[in-house]
């Protein structure tokens, strides 16, 4: 009994009474070209597209925090007391929230932690913690310095899509997992008497 298969527009014949092995070849022949493609567009998408997408994501994002930490450190020298400088730190928070950054994936923020750096004469530097009075010999001597605002923020950037659960590609930062990122950025302070208000 001869039975047809038809492939399209191909009509092809099955041997009869050929060996089993002769009979199982036929049927790969057949079959194969779909389960490789099945393969083949796995591997694509899980080891080339979805790893792409996290780079881009983790891309805009770290320059996001970056010119978001400059901006905000910008705004603070600018700031006519240390009230204002302290508002504009703390609005770092609200601002990594926006519909805009965060449309994929969230950037939770970790740290903040503002200094004014004091150089003196001879370049010496020290640190003060921002927005607390600074010391007496510093207020005296104020034309002899020159303050810097230095802004740190640290905070985790998510990927896009969360491979953490998979074992080795959920092991790596950016492409896999979360990703923590520090950020740095110092301004010379415009208003120098604001220091103190």
């Amino acid at each position: 009994m001869l039975l047809k298969l038809r492939f399209g527009n191909d009509i092809k014949q099955p041997r009869v009474g050929k060996s089993l092995q002769t009979r199982r070849s036929d049927r790969n022949e057949l079959g194969t070209n779909i389960p490789e493609f099945v393969v083949a567009l796995f591997m694509l998408v899980f080891c080339g597209l979805i790893p792409l997408c996290n780079l881009i994501g983790f891309g805009t994002s770290y320059v996001s925090v970056q010119e978001l930490t400059r901006e905000t450190t910008r705004r603070a020298s600018m700031a006519e007391s240390k009230t204002m400088a302290k508002a504009c730190v703390n609005s770092i928070e609200s601002s990594l929230k926006q519909p805009l950054l965060c449309a994929l994936h969230t950037i939770n923020l970790h740290e903040t932690v503002a200094t004014v750096a004091v150089v003196d004469e001879k370049g010496e530097r020290s640190e003060y913690k921002a927005f607390e009075t600074l010391p007496a010999r510093v207020r005296a001597g104020r034309d002899k310095f020159r303050f810097y605002y230095r802004l740190k923020v640290c905070c985790e950037i998510m990927p896009i899509f969360n491979l953490s659960g998979i074992p080795f590609i959920g092991q790596v930062p950016v492409i896999g997992g979360a990703t923590v990122v520090n950020s740095f950025s110092e301004v010379p302070v415009e208003y120098p008497r604001a220091l103190d208000r």
